[in-house]
């Protein structure tokens, strides 16, 4: 049984790009799986958002 992917956040210490992730599906998509910034090229971190934070973002988006 397909099981849908954790929403997360990815961001760059570097440049301070950051970028959240909310599969609408089991599908992952190319931002999901980023691991270096586009704009500097350097290695992204990743949070998994609760479920609060989901709804935060989605509210102030």
């Amino acid at each position: 049984m397909p099981i849908k992917p954790a929403p997360v956040k990815l961001s760059c210490s570097f440049c301070n790009w950051s970028k959240v992730v909310i599969p609408q599906s089991d599908v992952v998509t190319r931002d999901y799986v980023l691991s270096q910034c586009p704009t500097c090229g350097k290695e992204l971190s990743r949070e998994q958002l609760n479920k609060a934070k989901v709804i935060l973002h989605k509210l102030f988006k």
